[in-house]
Parts: C-alpha cells; sequence; structure tokens
C-alpha cells in the first residue's frame, strides 16, 4: 500500500504480482492486482487503485554452454567442426532455440592432423535472457596403427639364416615409410645356429613415427620353421622307430653318431639313433622299408 489508510483491524491481504514481459532487463514494469481487504464490509468500505511499479529488474540466468569430447583416429586429415554442446541453465523447459546466433567452434583442434590432445572451443551463441559462459572440450587424435609383416623362412639343416625381411603396413592418406617414420625397418629372430627343430617369431623392429603405433602381423610368431634333420620335416618329438630290424641288419647312414657309423646291427646292443638328413625311403638290405618320419632325435632301440 503506497497511499490511504486501514482502519481498526482491517487489513489487506493477497494480491498478485506480474512482470509486464518476461524479458530481462531494466526498468521493467511489474503490475499488480487481486489484493483483498478484510473489513468486515467485503472491502466495501475501501476503494481500491492499482499502480504498477516500472522500475524493476530482470536479470539474465546463467547458461553454461560446453562443448563435447571428440576422438579420431589419425587419418591425414585436418579436423574440423565439433561433436555438438551441452547446455547447463535453460530455465522453464527452454531449449536451445531460444538462443541467437550460430553454434561455432574455434580452438587449436580446428585443422589439427596429428596425433595428440586439442581444444574444442565452442561459440558463436548469444541471448538477452541469459548470460553465456562457453567451455571448451578436448579433441583426441590417436595414432593408427602399422603392422609389421615378416616374409616367411624354413631353415633347413646345414643351412645358415638369411637376412630376414618383411613389410611394414597400414599407411593413411600420403604417408609412406620415408616420411612419416624414423629408424631403419628390422627383422629378427630369437632363434639362432643351435635352436633345435620347431617354429619361431620373426620380428619386425626399428621403426619409430609420432602418428602410428606398431603391431605384429599374427603370423610373425611362426614365421621361421627350423626343420628336423631326419625327414626334412619339422621336429616332433612323438614320431617313433616302428621299423623291424634283426641282427646282421647293415644300416645305411641310418644309425650315427658324430662321425661314428654302424654298418651292422649287432644283437643284444642298444643304439640311438640319430636323425638321417636324407628325406626320402630308407632301406635295410634285409627287412621292411623305413618310412620317413619313423627316426627321432634322442629315440632308442633295441636289436635282438
Amino acid at each position: 500500500m503506497t497511499e490511504g489508510q486501514l482502519y481498526g483491524t482491517d487489513s489487506l491481504s493477497g494480491g498478485s504480482f506480474a512482470f509486464a514481459d518476461p524479458n530481462a532487463g531494466a526498468n521493467k514494469t511489474v503490475t499488480v492486482s487481486n489484493v483483498t481487504v478484510s473489513d468486515g464490509n467485503i472491502g466495501n468500505n475501501y476503494t481500491v487503485s492499482y499502480v504498477s511499479n516500472t522500475a524493476s529488474t530482470i536479470n539474465p540466468a546463467l547458461l553454461t554452454v560446453t562443448a563435447n569430447n571428440a576422438s579420431k583416429t589419425y587419418d591425414g586429415l585436418a579436423y574440423s567442426g565439433g561433436s555438438g554442446v551441452s547446455y547447463t541453465g535453460l530455465v522453464d523447459g527452454q531449449t536451445a532455440s531460444v538462443l541467437e546466433g550460430t553454434l561455432s567452434y574455434s580452438g587449436n583442434s580446428q585443422g589439427a592432423m596429428n596425433a595428440g590432445s586439442y581444444s574444442i572451443a565452442p561459440g558463436g551463441l548469444n541471448s538477452l535472457n541469459y548470460s553465456i559462459t562457453f567451455d571448451s572440450g578436448a579433441l583426441t587424435v590417436n595414432p593408427a596403427t602399422l603392422t609389421y609383416t615378416a616374409n616367411p623362412e624354413t631353415i633347413k639343416p646345414g643351412q645358415s639364416f638369411p637376412v630376414f625381411t618383411g613389410t611394414v603396413t597400414g599407411f593413411v592418406s600420403r604417408d609412406i615409410e620415408s616420411n612419416s617414420t624414423a629408424g631403419t625397418l628390422l627383422f629378427s629372430s630369437p632363434a639362432t645356429g643351435t635352436s633345435p627343430p620347431g617354429t619361431y617369431a620373426i620380428d619386425g623392429s626399428g621403426l619409430s613415427a609420432s602418428n602410428y603405433l606398431f603391431a605384429q602381423a599374427p603370423g610373425n610368431a611362426t614365421a621361421l620353421t627350423i626343420l628336423g634333420a631326419a625327414t626334412g620335416q619339422p621336429y616332433s618329438p612323438f614320431m617313433q622307430f616302428s621299423a623291424q630290424i634283426a641282427p646282421g641288419d647293415i644300416l645305411p647312414e641310418l644309425v650315427t653318431r658324430k662321425d661314428f657309423s654302424l654298418d651292422r646291427a649287432l644283437a643284444n646292443r642298444r643304439y640311438l639313433v640319430f636323425a638321417s638328413e636324407r628325406n626320402e625311403n630308407l632301406s635295410l638290405d634285409q627287412g621292411p622299408a623305413i618310412p620317413p618320419g619313423c627316426i627321432a632325435f634322442g629315440s632308442s632301440f633295441t636289436v635282438y
């Protein structure tokens, strides 16, 4: 109440107050209505008039616009734009459609190409009813993967190890080994000239790159095969000697130990069988043929 006087126990209650418009600003008009006069005469003892306030202020609401994080794998192409934004502070069910301007992105993410982390800065929006704060998101460019692929090699008995070779694959865009890696491409194996027959890895190494990680091709784990002497096939500890040998049988190139050769099987003797380098059927002067694969390193037999 700005003017007039209530008498006795008369009182005022209620009343509705509203801004003439909802937008933020100064010197806003606020209207009042529906005041109840309690005077015992249904308010008829007073004449009520309403005067609006024209000096009110609606402050802008606080709104935060945050860029979403984004990621990509290095592809040799420049990054542009963003991955959208989130809004915190919109009131009364409003959406981003009430904002003016056009969402845009800046920061060092724009044009970024190489693997690394970059900033995505949103902007371009404005509103009379919101005080907008823009928070940056992050762009992560992950390295792509290059794969070392070894060329398979097979080593026969008595054969020297070759120079292992292979390739590197997985380059993107215009990248090639010479313009996107450093170092010297190498392929090596843990196997040596004294390694027993079997399969061994040939792994690539020697290169580094800022935009790539390196992986071994699955086949590299068994790319090297060292053959056993018995049959020209990979050694298996489960091979068994199965031929029948009788006393006096001649064993050409069959039973040997270093430079010692046994020409004739003797009764009641136990012999250590070493593999022959011959990849063919071995036969005795007397008795059945001994097929390849029936003689194993370290096995033994007795002639009775």
